[in-house]
């Protein structure tokens, strides 16, 4: 599988239809090795989730807006 962390993340995040869930389930009962590889994909992303993330600041978001709108301009010229 090409994207197996793509997909084995996407999995984990609930991002896969009921058809992908069920292909990608079945891929890793069928493959040992990816089955290996999927298991520590979880427990990075079960050590991830643990971390606390800070909401993004009104500033910051200002900011961001501010480097779009520059990125535009210059695009534009």
């Amino acid at each position: 599988m090409e994207n197996f962390e793509e997909e084995s993340m996407a999995y984990l995040a609930g991002g896969l239809s009921a058809t992908e869930e069920s292909a990608f389930e079945e891929f890793l009962r069928e493959n040992q090795d990816y089955q290996s590889r999927f298991e520590e994909v979880k427990s990075s992303w079960v050590l991830l989730s643990a971390l606390d993330s800070p909401e993004p600041s009104e500033a910051m978001d200002d900011g961001f807006i501010k480097m779009l709108d520059t990125a535009e301009r210059k695009q534009a010229k």
